[in-house]
């Protein structure tokens, strides 16, 4: 999972495993950590010691399997990075290695290594979770092991498990979308708005746990709290505001979406979304008010006039003021 910039696996790391806390006899060297899409080989490595006057060819079988890895974990429980197992259809991989060791016909025992390496191919999904690919390896009944045992004089036995992180290509983030109809531009005193948080790429496998807030007093969030899956990666927010808040203007609340438990915001929402709720009892706006002054004289209906005019004369006629508001 991409939670930032992009950076390269390090396929020069590598790492070797044996059986137990003996010295190993068969080692598996493979990278710890791969790119989605790409390719990479990893070795399995046999430290042998042939007998004297075993003239026979071994052959060493050894199967591959492959399956997700052992992290467990599919939740980001506060954290950005959770790993999520591999399924299937993200990897090919061989499920047989085979390695030969041909025949001592002398008079001492001969130790040696012999190597093969095999290639693993990295599927991209539609997902931006990183996984676990977990190599596990068995000595067949096919192997024909007389005369072979390892330098140390030991059987030979099967290599522990590979474990593989596969970095996702994509970045996961999230984002703010207003539904199909609802009132983006100005949502009004009394009345609830709904805004969509949106997981982009929809999740696989992980849980996001997500807590809302906002800091505008009279104002509430339904829910408060919720979660982002593969089933649903958008989540539906009401922000219902108060009916009548009394002050006559407009507000601008601060909508955030944080990781369940923590301060930190989820990737790509790093500022807080603004929303503007318009007063239901606001003061018109100067543009909207017109004001005109009409002459007043004695005689006249109701005493007004139709006559409009910009001035007063001291000790003359009244006037009368007309405020229109749009």
């Amino acid at each position: 999972m991409r939670t930032g910039p992009k950076w390269m696996a390090l396929f020069g790391v590598v790492f070797a495993v044996g059986a137990g806390s003996a010295p190993a006899q068969i080692t598996v060297s493979a990278p710890r950590t791969v790119d989605e899409g790409r390719e990479f080989t990893f070795d399995v490595i046999v430290d042998y010691r042939k007998a004297a006057g075993s003239n026979v060819v071994n052959g060493i079988d050894l199967t591959i399997t492959a399956g997700p890895g052992s992290s467990g974990d599919v939740s980001n429980v506060g954290r950005v990075n959770g790993l999520t197992a591999a399924e299937s259809n993200d990897y090919s991989v061989p499920t047989l290695a085979v390695l030969a060791v041909f025949g001592n016909t002398g008079t001492a025992a001969v130790i040696d290594t012999t190597r093969t390496r095999r290639n693993v191919r990295l599927r991209s999904d539609a997902d931006a979770e990183d996984e676990e690919l977990r190599l596990t390896f068995a000595l067949a009944g096919s192997s024909n092991l007389t005369g072979l045992v390892g330098q140390d004089g030991q059987p030979l036995t099967a290599p522990d498990p590979v474990v593989i992180r596969i970095e996702d290509a994509q970045e996961q983030t999230f984002k703010w979308e207003t539904p199909t109809g609802a009132d983006d531009t100005s949502p009004k005193e009394g009345t609830a708005a709904t805004r969509t948080l949106k997981a982009d790429p929809a999740p696989e496998n992980m849980v996001w746990n997500v807590a809302l807030f906002t800091q505008e007093a009279g104002y509430s969030l339904s829910p408060a709290v919720t979660t982002l899956t593969s089933g649903n990666p958008t989540r539906g927010i009401s922000i219902t505001p108060p009916d009548n808040d009394g002050d006559r203007e407009d507000d601008t609340i601060e909508l955030g979406a944080f990781l369940g438990g923590t301060s930190e915001p989820l990737p790509g929402l790093d500022e807080p979304l603004e929303i503007m709720f318009a007063d239901v009892h606001a003061l018109p706006e100067a543009g909207e008010i017109e004001a005109k002054a009409y002459e007043d004289r004695e005689g006249d209906a109701a005493g007004r006039t139709t006559t409009e005019t910009d001035s007063v004369t001291e000790g003359g006629e009244p006037v009368h003021v007309r405020v229109t508001i749009d």
